[in-house]
Parts: structure tokens; C-alpha cells; sequence
């Protein structure tokens, strides 16, 4: 993805007007953004906490040194040393510059104080410590060293930069769908574990033609109650008791379900006819075993399994 960097322009203002302006055109051939103080050079307090603003929103800093020290804050610092310092703080790349044969740059071009030259030394110093910093005669020479070293250094250290909306928001949509496709291929992969675990424990339950053995509780008009045991398939409940269930039903409609339908279609018999809890149950827990029928809560009701089992084996073929 293309970006483009803000590089700040931090120096002494009247004395490298020039510089500053070749500087910006280096930046500017690099499809870059120059940042600085053109207008409003920081000489006091007030600017330079919105040129702290400007820093932060850059991706490089650049430092031009040469023989001045520049106007100082209160304490005692120039602007243009404070400004590295805080490009430091913040962990922005800094690329410093230093002007060749300082002793010999004319008067005019100089603080003409030796405590300012003095702390532009130390500053020197300080700026070069632990850094590789490149030295220029003239602004053709700083153009080029300026040019050779952002290069380098986008390449080596890059940044955030910017980028076009369109870029940004087409690379976030891509980032989506690249994370929407790893969570399908978890998903996926989760669904085919469980499968085949649910394909093990499935292969263990009876079959739908083997035989249940339903306990029937009846209690006839006249006479005492007893019990009955009746021969069913799976297959014949799940023909049975399925079509009720392409609409939900809770736990004690199912079973009351399975009374009326089950008992009265497959037992002749007179009276109340009744399943226990128990034998319920277990019918209960052999269709949601089989994947025919599922529980949310105290609902129940066929799984895409079921209704496709019951149209496929329970409707009329030609």
C-alpha cells in the first residue's frame, strides 16, 4: 500500500531560509509532506506547544544545524534544541544535518555570542551522540544528503505515513475479510471435530429398525391398572411423532404429544393410555442423540436432519 510521510523541518529560521526551501522540494520530489514553522518560526512558549502538535502528527524529523544557536525558551534552551528533544520523547526517527567548517561561517550568519556558541557545540553533540549524522557545504549538497537519507530511513524505520481514504478503507475491507475467512475455517473445523465425534457416539445408538420396548401404563374404564410393553421402531416414532414437530413444543406437550399420537395410532386398547417419565425420556434423549430433534431451553423441535429424514422417508414417491 502507497504512503506518504510528514517529515518535519526543525532549524535556526533566518540564517537557512534557502536550506529550508530545498529541504522541502527534497521532501516534496519524495511524494512527501514537509512540515515547519515557515511562517511563525517558534520563539515562544505559546508556538511551541502547537509546534508540539506538529511533531506529533509527523513520521521523521529532520534537524539542519549550522551556525546558529537560535532564540531561547526560558529555560535557557533554543526552540530548535527543545524541539529535538521532544521528536526524542516521542520516538520519531531524527536525521540530523550539520553544516561543514562552522568556524568558518560568516558573522552575520552566527548568534555572535560566545555562551550561545558554546551551546550550540554541546547541542551539536548531543544531537550526533549515538547517531550517524551527515555534513553539507552548500543547499545543493543538503538536498541530496536529505534526499539519500529519508529514502534509507522509510525503508529501515518505517512509519504509520499516510494514505488515500479510499486506500485505507479498501485495506481495512481486505483486513475484514481475511479475518472473516480465519474464522470460517475455525468454524469449519469445528463443525467437522464435532461431527465426528457426534459420528462415533452415533454409530454406538440403536439403529432406526431396531426394536424400543415402550412400557404403557393403562388404565382401563373399569377394572385395575396395569402396565403393557409395546414393539416400536425408531423409525415408526419418528414417522409417528415428527410432523408435530416442524413447529416448537415444550417438554410437556411433547410428552402429552406422544400419548395421543403414539399410544393411539399403535395400541388397541381402551382407557387412559400413559408412558412414564422415564420411558419419555429416553425416547427424549434417542432423537436428540440422533440428531433428529434438538432442545433450546424447554423447547423442542426437529433439526434440518429430521425434517429432511421425514421428507425423504415419509412422503409419497411416484
Amino acid at each position: 500500500m502507497e504512503k506518504r510521510y510528514q517529515v518535519f523541518i526543525s532549524s535556526t529560521f533566518a540564517d537557512l531560509q534557502d536550506e529550508r526551501k530545498a529541504i522541502m522540494e527534497s521532501i516534496m520530489d519524495l511524494d512527501c509532506f514537509p512540515a515547519g514553522m515557515e511562517m511563525f518560526p517558534a520563539n515562544d512558549s505559546e508556538q511551541f506547544e502547537y509546534i508540539k502538535t506538529i511533531i506529533d502528527a509527523s513520521d521523521y524529523y529532520v534537524l539542519i544545524i549550522a551556525g546558529r544557536y537560535g532564540s531561547l525558551a526560558d529555560d535557557g534552551k533554543s526552540y530548535t534544541e527543545k524541539e529535538f528533544d521532544y521528536a526524542k520523547e516521542k520516538g520519531i526517527p531524527v536525521l540530523v544535518f550539520v553544516k561543514k567548517d562552522l568556524e568558518n561561517i560568516p558573522l552575520s550568519k552566527t548568534d555572535g555570542s560566545e555562551e550561545k556558541m558554546k551551546k550550540l557545540k554541546n547541542f551539536i553533540e548531543k544531537a550526533m551522540k549515538n547517531r550517524l549524522a551527515k555534513y553539507w557545504g552548500d543547499s545543493k549538497e543538503l538536498k541530496y544528503e536529505v534526499h539519500s537519507s529519508l529514502s534509507k530511513a522509510f525503508k529501515t524505520h518505517p512509519r504509520t505515513g499516510w494514505v488515500r481514504g479510499n486506500i485505507a478503507n479498501n485495506e481495512n475491507l481486505l483486513n475484514q475479510i481475511n479475518d472473516l475467512r480465519i474464522e470460517n475455517e475455525r468454524l469449519r473445523k469445528s463443525i467437522n471435530e464435532y461431527e465426528n465425534e457426534c459420528c462415533v457416539a452415533t454409530n454406538e445408538l440403536a439403529e432406526y429398525n431396531d426394536i424400543f420396548k415402550l412400557l404403557i401404563r393403562v388404565e382401563p374404564e373399569d377394572g385395575y391398572e396395569y402396565e403393557e410393553e409395546l414393539d416400536i421402531t425408531w423409525d415408526e416414532i419418528i414417522g409417528i411423532i415428527g410432523p408435530g414437530l416442524f413447529t416448537s413444543k415444550i417438554d410437556s406437550e411433547l410428552k402429552s404429544y406422544l400419548e395421543e399420537t403414539l399410544i393411539s395410532k399403535t395400541f388397541d386398547k381402551n382407557g387412559i393410555l400413559t408412558i412414564s417419565e422415564y420411558n419419555y425420556n429416553r425416547i427424549k434423549m434417542q432423537l436428540i442423540a440422533l440428531n433428529i430433534i434438538e432442545q433450546n431451553g424447554s423447547f423442542l423441535k426437529l433439526t434440518n436432519k429430521g425434517k429432511n429424514f421425514l421428507l425423504s422417508n415419509k412422503t409419497q414417491k411416484k
